[in-house]
């Protein structure tokens, strides 16, 4: 999964991207504004699944790129400003990770995404990053 846009999360309780199965890699790049009240920009609650060079994916095939393919954690590269009420830029529970990425230097990043991970919170008990539940 890969954003490079803008996602506006305006309804109450609202997510605007969310990892909830295990997949390859989950890429939150572009703008996403929290405006709702009680409400998420990435919110994950699973690991990522990413396929280890040398490794075979799901299907069978062998990754022979030498390196990873996907994500090893939820990777943030974008701007997420939070002025909701209540809400949160990342939340992640459970066996859900998340990294903020600087990306404008990283000769492996997206070639469209040259950013570097920026939250704002301007809300009124709202929160930058959660982690809940989490076990170090």
């Amino acid at each position: 999964m890969k954003n490079t846009g803008t996602i506006n999360v305006g309804g109450t309780s609202s997510i605007g991207i969310g990892h909830l199965h295990n997949i390859q890699g989950v890429y939150a790049g572009g703008t996403i504004n929290v405006t709702g009240n009680s409400s998420v920009g990435v919110y994950t609650e699973v690991p990522t699944r990413p396929v280890l060079a040398g490794k075979n994916d799901d299907h069978g095939l062998a990754n022979t790129s030498g390196k990873t393919v996907g994500t090893e954690t939820v990777e943030v590269s974008g701007k997420i400003t939070v002025s909701g009420t209540g809400s949160s830029g990342v939340y992640a529970k459970d066996t859900g990770s998340i990294t903020l990425k600087d990306n404008k230097n990283d000769a492996d990043a997206d070639a469209d995404n040259k950013t570097t991970a920026k939250i704002e919170v301007t809300g009124t008990k709202s929160y930058g990053a959660v982690l809940d539940g989490l076990k170090a």
